[in-house]
């Protein structure tokens, strides 16, 4: 037998490996005719099963299929909230003003300070975060699609975190506050692997 597998040509050796799957096709095919024999139920019988097997499986593809544009349209509609809504756009502004503010002096200072326009800048800081955080909640609980975010936000959020570390470190720094924006600086490492990664291609 060895021999002849070794007089075979290699065309003929690529048939062989074809004909593999089609036998084991051809044998479940009458495999299934067996089964649909008396002993285990007639043909039609096995024909309703399938039948309903497969549209139990295009109904399980179309919730499936569902879920995800829902997820995309989440994202989207927030995200075109982000760039049309007026109050999104001034705490956009506050934020770059808020850390502007935060370098200009020692950032423990400019958490803790008592004067009114710093802490209405550290508060802008804050609140501007806080969208990051619950972008990155939205996006570890399955209500927004995990690329759609990456594609649209991350730069966004990179440039955010980094620009504002001061302040999350400080904030993260305090008894009791070390989970504070966990899930934003969650998401934030990920997106800055996958970002280096791009850039080594």
């Amino acid at each position: 037998m060895l021999q002849f597998v070794t007089l075979m040509t290699a065309k003929e050796r690529q048939i062989l490996r074809e004909l593999g799957p089609i036998y084991a096709i051809f044998g479940l095919f009458w495999w299934g005719i067996h089964m649909g024999s008396d002993a285990h139920g007639n043909i039609p019988q096995w024909i309703t099963a399938i039948v309903a097997a497969l549209a139990l499986l295009v109904a399980i593809s179309g919730v499936a299929m569902q879920w995800l544009v829902a997820r995309k349209r989440a994202a989207i509609d927030f995200f075109l909230k982000t760039e049309a809504d007026a109050h999104m756009i001034a705490a956009y502004d506050k934020f770059w003003a808020g850390i502007r503010q935060m370098r200009s002096m020692d950032v423990a200072v400019f958490c803790r300070s008592e004067d009114e326009q710093t802490r209405k800048h550290y508060f802008s800081i804050r609140q501007y975060l806080n969208i990051h955080e619950l972008v990155a909640v939205g996006i570890k609980n399955g209500m927004f699609d995990r690329d759609t975010c990456y594609d649209f936000w991350s730069g966004v959020l990179l440039r955010s975190v980094e620009e504002a570390r001061p302040v999350i470190d400080f904030v993260r720094g305090r008894p009791g506050r070390e989970m504070t924006y966990h899930e934003m600086m969650k998401l934030y490492q990920e997106w800055k692997a996958r970002e280096r990664k791009a850039a080594s291609k």
